[in-house]
């Protein structure tokens, strides 16, 4: 082999390895890529099979809720909004957890009137749900509760004319923007 076949046999060689190695790279972007795309569904998968879902119940007791899911809730809490003013139940009433298919009735005649500045002064995180609310104008029922992850959750049944009987909705409070 002479040295001119050698010299451009090596180059040949050096320019495989240039291109194997942008493919390597291309590569490993990619894959890194995809690897967070499944950590991110996982995170998510996660987030929403640890989540408990409440919701309002009729019964009797006119502040029945039930947990329709196979998770616990935490810190239940509930107040409602009629005719622009607020209601908190008694804090006595304030679940501290719920079980799975668990209930828990609050007495509708311990509610106590308090203005949505209290209520986000008393509980800042829900300065978005509240204002939420606010911009709705419709009487609501909402539930505050927490998975056991600590998000908060809210559920909320709208109403008209005394009665809750428009659609429920539920989410996030930190999605709330």
């Amino acid at each position: 082999m002479t040295k001119e076949h050698f010299d451009v046999l090596k180059q040949a060689i050096e320019i495989l390895f240039q291109i194997a190695s942008i493919v390597g790279v291309v590569v490993l972007v990619w894959y890194t890529i995809e690897t967070f795309k499944i950590r991110v569904t996982s995170q998510n998968q996660l987030r929403y099979s640890s989540r408990p879902f409440l919701d309002f119940v009729s019964d009797p007791k006119p502040y029945t809720i039930l947990n329709k899911s196979n998770n616990v809730a935490l810190n239940v809490f509930q107040f409602s909004r009629i005719d622009g003013r607020y209601f908190i139940v008694d804090e006595k009433a304030i679940g501290s957890a719920l079980a799975p298919n668990g209930t828990i009735h609050f007495d509708k005649n311990a509610s106590k009137s308090i203005s949505s500045d209290e209520l986000i002064r008393r509980m800042p995180e829900l300065a978005p749900l509240v204002s939420y609310i606010n911009s709705k104008e419709i009487i609501s029922l909402v539930i505050v509760y927490e998975d056991l992850l600590k998000n908060k959750l809210y559920t909320i049944s709208f109403g008209s004319g005394g009665k809750y009987d428009q659609a429920a909705e539920s989410g996030y409070v930190k999605d709330l923007k």
